[in-house]
């Protein structure tokens, strides 16, 4: 029965994958797309490159196995066709999150159905019906890490060795996964598991170790900002992070982390203030709940899970990009099941109260229980919203915006020369529409940190300078570009001041569509 109903909790999510399989969002995080076309390089040419690149550099910003796994949808056929294949990868790593899961909360010692309970907060919150249908690693990422977790709670040599393994494999997805080492080995020296320790180590070091020498056989020499941020993750850091400054990267990434979680039950939807400040209390709540969860069962799996959640927030805690629910999935699944804990102690609690002799003490139990429930009932709403209208809506628009840009696709590929060089703001799904090689403009974010926004609005206006002095010939600008990052007013600022630009010359404009030329 449990596993039917778990199987049941994947329709929803299922359900949308193949509503808007032809993946009209491809591209929106552009990870996504480097990703996929480094796997197009893979099964075309044999190597591990960025082949949407001018110079097509080797791969050494992203660890070669979720490109690899996201190349068998190359081998269905050419892009777009190939999209529905991909959408199909995508999906597969929610249920191979979502079983392993279950099995870990049970030998966390959660009852059948409050598994099932945390389970259903998993499979239908509104992120993981996103990033399901999204080319991003943290859901392989995530399922692997905790099929090595598991593989290391049987305390068997062997399969220690195993996990080791499957954690390299982790760590092939995502670079993050260097935080399982240190976690494995430390909580296995803390339940003096010492074998099992070194032969984790024996079985994830290879990969760590062959990534690493990767990269240094194959790093690109350039070291501009945009081959930084392509091809170099530590180089693009080191240039970026500023020392002295370690307090606003502290100040905003810690807050980053606490809301990110804290969106697994209230999705960061145009928030306000208030909303704001609920998602960051149900947070605390969470990792209270996990504090709880941890009080003599540290030596388990839960303590396993919570050394290395801990090590990877340190790491995003000092990087030069703010969390935020993206970054703190692998991290998701531990919170959401503290977060439950801590309901069910706060549900207790009140439960108590409300038997307690003295009426005042039931009156404000039962308030407060009503508050608690209406609070929980609003965010179970708000993530209905976001599943069932926000994320449809959408999908909507950009599968409307592919079709709107296709008249200039067409026109890109039959004026452009096929050596042009295109700046544009999804650089990879250019090339992968019309064969021209490009880059995007993605600016230091120590101006996010020091809140200096209209630096960064008129380092996005100047880019014609910058990609002129890289040797782009051609800029692609949608009316829509550039608005993630920025506010309204200085998203219309960046598109009319890249209109008015004196070193573009306008080419063709189809709709709210432009190429332009970039004037030497």
């Amino acid at each position: 029965m449990v596993r039917l109903v778990l199987a049941l909790l994947l329709i929803p999510s299922a359900w949308f994958a193949w509503t808007w399989r032809a993946m009209p969002r491809a591209g929106e995080y552009h990870d996504d797309a480097i990703y996929y076309v480094s796997a197009q390089s893979l099964v075309e040419t044999g190597e591990y490159r960025i082949p949407s690149l001018p110079t097509q550099p080797k791969q050494t910003k992203y660890p070669p196995l979720w490109p690899a796994v996201l190349s068998l949808a190359w081998l269905s056929g050419p892009y777009p066709a190939n999209l529905p294949a991909a959408m199909l990868l995508c999906w597969l790593m929610v249920p191979a999150t979502l079983f392993p899961f279950f099995v870990w909360l049970r030998r966390a010692g959660f009852p059948p159905w409050s598994a099932v309970a945390v389970c259903a907060l998993w499979a239908l919150n509104p992120y993981i019906q996103l990033f399901g249908t999204t080319m991003l690693s943290e859901l392989p990422f995530l399922a692997l890490a905790l099929a090595a977790m598991l593989l290391l709670g049987d305390s068997s040599p062997r399969l220690a060795f195993a996990a080791g393994v499957v954690a390299g494999l982790a760590f092939l997805t995502r670079t993050a996964g260097i935080a399982l080492l240190p976690a494995a080995v430390a909580w296995l020296f803390v339940r003096r598991e010492r074998r099992q320790a070194m032969l984790f180590t024996a079985g994830m070091l290879p990969a760590v170790v062959g990534w690493a020498v990767w990269c240094a056989a194959n790093r690109n020499p350039e070291q501009d900002w945009l081959a930084l941020y392509y091809t170099n993750y530590a180089g693009f850091h080191l240039r970026n992070f500023v020392w002295s400054e370690t307090h606003l990267f502290l100040w905003k990434n810690l807050d980053g982390i606490v809301h990110g979680l804290g969106s697994y039950i209230l999705p960061n939807v145009n928030q306000s203030i208030p909303e704001k400040m609920l998602s960051m209390t149900f947070a605390v709540a969470g990792v209270i709940g996990v504090t709880r969860l941890l009080r003599g069962r540290w030596r388990e799996l839960t303590g396993l899970y919570a050394a290395f959640a801990v090590l990877m927030s340190l790491m995003l805690a000092v990087w030069h990009f703010p969390p935020n629910e993206r970054f703190m999935l692998p991290a998701a699944p531990l919170w959401l099941a503290g977060f439950w804990t801590e309901m069910a102690h706060l549900a207790g609690n009140v439960r108590g109260a409300l038997h307690h002799k003295d009426r005042s003490q039931r009156v404000v139990a039962a308030v407060f229980g009503a508050l608690v429930a209406l609070l929980l009932g609003f965010c179970a709403s708000k993530m209905y919203d976001a599943s069932w209208s926000l994320m449809p809506g959408t999908y909507s628009i950009e599968a409307r915006r592919l079709h709107e840009t296709e008249p200039m696709m067409q026109w890109m590929r039959a004026h452009l020369p096929p050596d042009a060089r295109v700046m544009s703001e999804k650089d990879p799904m250019l090339y992968l529409r019309t064969g021209l090689r490009g880059a995007g403009r993605f600016p230091p974010t120590i101006y996010w940190y020091r809140e200096e926004f209209a630096a960064l609005r008129d380092l996005y206006i100047d880019m014609p300078s910058f990609a002129g002095s890289l040797g782009f010939t051609h800029l692609y600008l949608n009316d829509w570009d550039y608005a993630r990052d920025v506010s309204e007013t200085a998203h219309l600022a960046i598109v009319a001041g890249l209109k008015k630009n004196p070193r573009l010359e306008l080419l063709h404009s189809t709709g709210r569509s432009h190429i332009f030329r970039i004037l030497q």
